[in-house]
């Protein structure tokens, strides 16, 4: 079988591919570190300067554990989201039940994840009032990017994984698809990587991680 369930160190379960080689999320916790990259540095650093609707775009919607994520911060801050989900790659529907993200959070959040669970691509469902999501099964090349995110979940898998995904012409696509003062968050901190981002526009910023690692990256669209 391509995939495998593998359980982290903070209880909450990954998944790990035989293909690539790789495990969708850190060893360190699933759960714990994607909240930190991706929601504390992400979502919550953008919605604390005052956005009223967020735009997320997530490059690497691999099992939807950001997308389940950032739809109880949604809800519980009150704070609409509009989250689009790029994947070249499907996560299989038995993968996603094994996986069992609903027991690991709150019974309150139990009918939010279904839902998260059974959206079909490439339609617009609003969730709950405050989280609209949108998934694309598709290659990045092929996606049609709109220009107006505040935050990029750059979640793919490693430069060793998939280097295409990691390259200038990519990080180029994705200044230009935020607004300025967007961010592009990542846990990767390969220094070609970075230097990428700054020759792409960006200002870079390395910020301790969670656990286990010592940074993560977060990219700065500049105001013109």
């Amino acid at each position: 079988m391509e995939f495998e369930i593998v359980n982290t160190k903070d209880g909450s379960k990954s998944v790990f591919s035989k293909v690539f080689d790789a495990a969708y999320h850190s060893w360190y916790g699933a759960v714990t570190e994607n909240k930190y990259i991706f929601i504390e540095n992400g979502l919550v650093y953008k919605h604390m300067q005052g956005l009223e609707t967020i735009k997320v775009l997530e490059i690497g919607y691999g099992t939807g554990l950001n997308a389940i994520l950032t739809g109880i911060y949604a809800v519980d801050n009150n704070v609409e989201v509009i989250y689009s989900g790029v994947d070249k790659y499907e996560c299989p529907r038995e993968i996603l039940d094994e996986l069992n993200y609903a027991a690991f959070f709150d019974a309150k959040y139990i009918d939010l994840i279904k839902h998260i669970n059974n959206v079909q691509y490439d339609t617009a469902i609003k969730l709950h009032e405050k989280f609209t999501l949108i998934k694309s099964l598709a290659s990045l090349k092929d996606t049609a990017l709109r220009q107006n995110y505040d935050v990029i979940y750059f979640d793919a898998f490693s430069p060793r994984q998939v280097p295409y995904m990691w390259t200038l012409e990519v990080f180029k696509e994705m200044y230009k698809a935020l607004k300025p003062g967007g961010v592009l968050v990542t846990s990767c901190t390969q220094s070609q990587f970075k230097r990428d981002l700054k020759a792409a526009g960006f200002e870079v910023e390395e910020i301790p991680e969670a656990t286990g690692k010592r940074e993560m990256t977060r990219g700065t669209k500049k105001f013109e």
